[in-house]
């Protein structure tokens, strides 16, 4: 995943390519057929969304994301 790219290829083999944080989410849930945990999901006690990531570019993609798709303050 390198953010800005967009492969020529979805699949290189073993290897799915996706360009976004987003597209790598559809993609997993793709790949692991999981339409049958949505209907299994926890109940959510807190109000926040908590996540540990690796990279600076990652992070700052995702808090990108949450903050204009639920229209939250990123701090």
């Amino acid at each position: 995943l390198f953010l800005g790219s967009k492969p020529e290829q979805r699949r290189e083999g073993n290897v799915w390519l996706a360009n976004s944080l987003s597209d790598a989410a559809q993609l997993a849930v793709l790949l692991m057929r999981v339409a049958l945990q949505r209907q299994v999901q926890p109940e959510v006690a807190g109000k926040g969304i908590y996540g540990l990531y690796a990279g600076g570019t990652l992070a700052a993609e995702a808090a990108m994301l949450l903050s204009a798709g639920l229209g939250v303050p990123v701090s």
